[in-house]
C-alpha cells in the first residue's frame, strides 16, 4: 500500500496545475487556469466523439462558456487538439522525469516509471483514448513526434549508466531498449481495452462500435484500478527484466 501511495504522489504532482503559476500576476493566472479548463473541456469531448466529429461548438458547451470566449485562446479546433495532445505527453514526460530522479536503484526507478505511467493510463482513459486512436489526424504538428522522444531519452539515459557498470546486455542500444519499455507498457494497456471489447461482442459479431470502444476505455477506471495497476506493473517488470521463460528449479 506503501509503494502505490508513492506512486499517486507522484502522479498527483505531474497532473496537479503546473507550479509555475505561483508567482504569475493574478489576471495570468487566471488566463492559464481558464485554458487548462478549456484542455480539459476538449480532451473529454474529443474522445467522445472523436476529432472529426468534434466542433468547437460542443467544447465551448462542455467548457461552459461562449465560443468567442474559445477562440480568444485558440485560432481553430486543430490548435486545440494539438494542445489536448501536447498536455497529455507533457504529463506522461513530467512522470517519467520524476520516477527516474527519484531514491533508489535503477531496479526500483524503473517500477516506479512503469507503476506511475501506468497509474496515468488507467486513470486518463480520455488521454489514453487520444493519443492511441486520434492522434494521427495532426499528421506532423503530432506532439508526440517530439515530446515520446523527450521520454525514450530519459529512459535511455538512465539505461546507458546501468549498461557502462556491466549491469545491461552491452550489445544492445539504450534507445531501443527504452522503446521495448514503452511499447511493453502500451501492449499490456492495449490487452486490457481488447479484451473488455471482445467480452461485450455478440457471438459472431463482426464489427465494434464507436461506443464499445469508448465503453472499453472508460472501465479501465474502476474500483480495481490499484490492483490492475501493480499487477501489470509487476508483470512487465519481470518482462523486460528477466524475459518470460519460467525458470526451472
Amino acid at each position: 500500500m506503501q509503494y502505490y501511495l508513492q506512486v499517486l504522489n507522484l502522479s498527483s504532482q505531474a497532473l496537479a496545475p503546473k507550479s509555475g503559476l505561483q508567482g504569475l500576476p493574478r489576471r495570468e493566472r487566471a488566463r492559464l487556469l481558464r485554458r487548462g479548463e478549456i484542455i480539459d473541456a476538449g480532451r473529454h469531448v474529443f474522445a467522445r466523439k472523436g476529432y472529426t466529429s468534434t466542433t468547437l461548438d460542443d467544447v465551448a458547451d462542455a467548457a461552459e462558456m461562449a465560443k468567442a470566449t474559445l477562440y480568444s485562446y485558440f485560432d481553430n479546433k486543430e490548435s486545440l487538439f494539438e494542445s489536448v495532445l501536447e498536455d497529455s505527453f507533457s504529463t506522461m514526460k513530467a512522470i517519467g522525469r520524476e520516477a527516474l530522479a527519484g531514491d533508489g536503484t535503477f531496479e526500483e526507478r524503473i517500477r516506479m516509471l512503469i507503476a506511475a505511467l501506468l497509474d496515468f493510463f488507467f486513470r486518463n482513459p480520455s488521454s489514453l483514448r487520444l493519443m492511441m486512436s486520434e492522434s494521427h489526424q495532426l499528421r506532423g504538428r503530432n506532439p508526440m513526434l517530439h515530446l515520446m522522444p523527450q521520454l525514450l531519452n530519459l529512459m535511455a539515459a538512465e539505461i546507458a549508466i546501468e549498461q557502462q557498470r556491466g549491469h545491461i546486455i552491452p550489445n544492445a542500444d539504450p534507445l531501443d531498449l527504452a522503446g521495448i519499455l514503452i511499447n511493453t507498457m502500451y501492449g499490456r494497456v492495449m490487452s486490457r481495452i481488447y479484451g473488455t471489447i471482445r467480452a461485450s461482442m455478440e457471438p459472431g459479431a463482426r464489427s465494434v462500435s464507436d461506443e464499445c470502444v469508448a465503453d472499453a476505455f472508460r472501465e479501465m477506471t474502476d474500483e480495481k484500478v490499484e490492483e490492475r495497476v501493480m499487477g501489470a506493473t509487476e508483470l512487465i517488470f519481470t518482462v523486460f527484466f528477466s524475459g518470460i521463460r519460467a525458470v526451472k528449479s
